[in-house]
């Protein structure tokens, strides 16, 4: 959202609005559905999976993420990330970290 002018604003709002409908118990809503809020937004600001995919190069990773995963991963277990975040976003961080892209589930843009 920090792509576009005042799209953090706009983050705040539609995420305030997202806790506002979960706290409430609004039936066939659940935590998280502000990406489908969200998407209108980056499609008028041409916002692409690319754009994601960048944006994701540059994330700064946990401190011991990578550790933690590359020890799991030799000792035999199978690492899975279970997110809300774009296709774009999650699979190339999860890619900096080791986890293979058939064990992250994330949301299609």
């Amino acid at each position: 959202m920090k792509l576009f002018p005042q799209g953090d604003q706009v983050f705040r709002v539609l995420s305030r609005y997202d806790d506002l409908l979960t706290m409430a118990g609004r039936p066939d809503y659940e935590p998280g559905d502000t990406l489908a809020l969200i998407a209108p937004f980056l499609a008028h600001h041409g916002i692409s999976q690319e754009h994601m995919a960048d944006l994701a190069e540059k994330a700064s990773l946990t401190p011991g993420s990578s550790r933690l995963v590359g020890e799991l991963l030799q000792r035999g277990w199978k690492v899975f990330c279970i997110t809300t975040t774009y296709e774009g976003y999650a699979h190339n961080l999860t890619g900096r970290l080791g986890i293979q892209r058939e064990n992250v589930a994330s949301t299609t843009f």
